[in-house]
């Protein structure tokens, strides 16, 4: 069970995609210091249970909301969130196959044959594959296959960082500022023998004393933004560095931000409405 949220927030998603909804507020929840706990999908609305650390009432939440465009049903306090959503994420977690790699839960078998196969039980941490974003980034890093090693801002689930593994990079640090999703990412690291190959901090991406050949940072466009001098200092000279998160409309902004950063574009990648930028530094 998480620990008990301040608010329920419910939008309507109407004619729009859930999963950018659930990022366009994830982004005013950002901003006014909130966290997201959960989220649940039912019936053309989309709830978000907010973690308790910010400071804005349910009607500046509201307000904010309203003001990224958002159909705001309704927001309220609660006192605990009722549902299990350990046993939420086994409904909607399904196996996926992109390139090599069969990426599933623990309670699938992959199919005969599966050439690599990570297992991925993502509990409260965000990053099961599903999302248009880490898509993307799995997408990308098949293309880049093995790396020197790796720095995965944001880690969530682990999931980037141990696919990189997986296809045989050989180290990976995976950072995020949440201590849940660093507990979740080091399990399943050990569910995959891969411990003693990824190491878990929640430190910023500057603060290792090194650089890296790869560093893939899937969050959202501001963070993003705000993180382009750590994340430009931590890449080494000829080294990737892979953005997403994005909407396609947010590339530019962002783009811009890690131009000015010393980094230059390489590709820029969609789907749907999401993008990811894939930079290089020189």
């Amino acid at each position: 069970m998480t620990e008990s949220p301040s608010y329920r927030i419910v939008l309507k998603i109407g004619d729009g995609d859930a999963d950018s909804i659930a990022d366009r507020a994830a982004g005013v929840l950002y901003e006014l210091g909130f966290g997201a706990s959960a989220l649940e999908e039912s019936e053309g609305f989309l709830a978000i249970w907010t973690s308790d650390e910010g400071g804005a009432d349910a009607m500046d939440l509201s307000s904010a909301l309203a003001d990224e465009g958002l159909w705001v049903e309704r927001v309220e306090s609660v006192a605990a969130d009722p549902i299990d959503w350990n046993e939420q994420w086994k409904i909607h977690f399904q196996p996926l196959e992109i390139g090599p790699l069969w990426i599933g839960p623990t309670w699938h078998e992959p199919p005969a044959g599966a050439e690599l196969v990570l297992r991925l039980d993502p509990s409260m941490a965000f990053g099961t594959g599903l999302h248009p974003s880490t898509r993307l980034c799995l997408d990308a890093l098949v293309d880049l296959g093995a790396r020197p090693d790796l720095l995965d801002v944001g880690t969530g689930s682990g999931i980037l960082a141990l696919a990189s593994l997986r296809m045989g990079t050989p180290q990976a640090v995976g950072t995020d500022v949440d201590p849940e999703s660093l507990r979740v990412a080091g399990e399943n690291a050990e569910a995959n023998q891969l411990s003693d190959r990824l190491t878990v901090s929640g430190d910023a991406p500057d603060a290792f004393g090194r650089s890296f050949s790869t560093v893939v940072a899937n969050i959202l466009a501001q963070p993003l933004i705000e993180l382009a001098p750590a994340l430009a200092a931590a890449t080494a000279p000829g080294g990737r560095v892979l953005l997403a998160g994005i909407l396609e409309t947010q590339v530019p902004e962002v783009e811009a931000a890690f131009t000015a950063a010393g980094l230059t574009t390489r590709t820029v990648r969609t789907q749907g409405e999401w993008a990811l930028l894939e930079l290089e530094r020189s």
